[in-house]
């Protein structure tokens, strides 16, 4: 494991995609996205994805000439078909159009069919918040967790977001509906090490932490079991009705992270209390929470706080990246390099 500073890791993915033919402004943006994720301390769905999007777009299921078409609107909504496009990009305009119909209106919903994958989901949480916004986003992914009960993939994991801007610090909830993520399971099997909770189920069908048995059988364990899987299903027909894109089931057809709905949500808090009322809901709720936390092993946490943590960190020290991705990431400088 090596670490590596934010402002080198940013350039050297700026200029891997730049090599792949990704104009200027995007690869600029997407190196930042990647980056932000990674400080944050989601490799998995930070650097650890370049390599991933770089398969994708050579093989032609990011379609390096897609751009967000605007499909359908109405007062306070907007649906653009992303056309199998650079998916964090497409999100991150997408928030933005969001957050913009939000200052009108007072709150802003984008519904995006046909996009990719948008690496990690709080990144737009994180964005909305920092411009003062509430926001819940989702999106659906290919068939990549069983029903509870069940051995088969027929759901996604469908990552959900929820974000709320606080004067200390804000609360961003990014959440997966497995119990760990496709890329937090692949991370923990690269390195052997064994999940710090159950995170799926044996050939067996016995539930177990070891990531690389997890990875190979790819039965995923739903969170809350029968609850993870209803919501699974609900955000996932939610985002294609809204969209009038594909559902996990049509994604699973093509068996890669493209054709996917999503959906973003603004909402601007101005309009319903002042700040200092919300702050100090915020700020009572969590010293309740902290002075009343039973200690744990890990100590009282809430939506956010890690990110802020491992960021400090990170910056200070430079991001960590596992040996195996940072030989994958020297291999794409050098292969298209001008």
């Amino acid at each position: 494991m090596k670490r590596i500073k934010a402002d080198v890791l940013q350039q050297t993915v700026e200029k891997i995609f730049l090599n792949e033919g990704v104009n200027y402004g995007d690869a600029k943006l997407l190196a930042n996205i990647i980056t932000r994720s990674s400080i944050d301390g989601y490799q998995s769905h930070g650097i650890n994805r370049v390599p991933m999007m770089i398969d994708y777009i050579r093989r032609g299921i990011i379609n390096l000439k897609g751009k967000m078409v605007e499909v359908n609107s109405g007062m306070f909504f907007k649906v653009f078909d992303a056309n199998n496009g650079l998916g964090p990009v497409n999100a991150w305009n997408s928030t933005g159009e969001a957050i913009k119909i939000a200052k009108e209106k007072g709150m802003g919903l984008v519904a995006l069919k046909n996009n990719t994958h948008w690496q990690r989901a709080g990144t737009y949480g994180w964005k909305a918040v920092n411009e003062g916004m509430i926001f819940i986003c989702w999106t659906n992914t290919i068939p990549n967790l069983p029903p509870y009960g069940s051995n088969k993939n027929l759901l996604g994991n469908n990552p959900f977001v929820i974000a709320i801007p606080a004067k200390e610090n804000n609360l961003v909830l990014d959440m997966s509906l497995s119990q760990f993520s496709y890329g937090k399971i692949a991370g923990y099997a690269r390195l052997n090490k064994e999940l710090p909770e159950f995170g799926g189920y044996d050939e067996n069908g016995n539930l177990t932490k070891n990531a690389s048995v997890i990875r190979e059988k790819g039965t995923h364990l739903p969170i809350g079991f029968w609850k993870g899987s209803a919501l699974s299903l609900m955000l996932d027909l939610l985002a294609a009705i809204l969209s009038g894109g594909k559902t996990t089931r049509e994604i699973g057809l093509e068996a890669n992270d493209a054709g996917l709905s999503q959906v973003f949500v603004a909402i601007d808090p101005d309009n319903f209390g002042s700040e200092e009322f919300r702050n100090r809901l915020i700020k009572e709720t969590l010293l309740q929470l902290q002075l009343e936390y039973d200690p744990g092993k890990n100590g009282f946490h809430y939506p956010g706080s890690g990110s802020y943590l491992r960021r400090k960190e990170n910056l200070a020290k430079g991001i960590p990246v596992e040996d195996e991705i940072l030989q994958k990431i020297n291999e794409l400088v050098l292969d298209r390099n001008i």
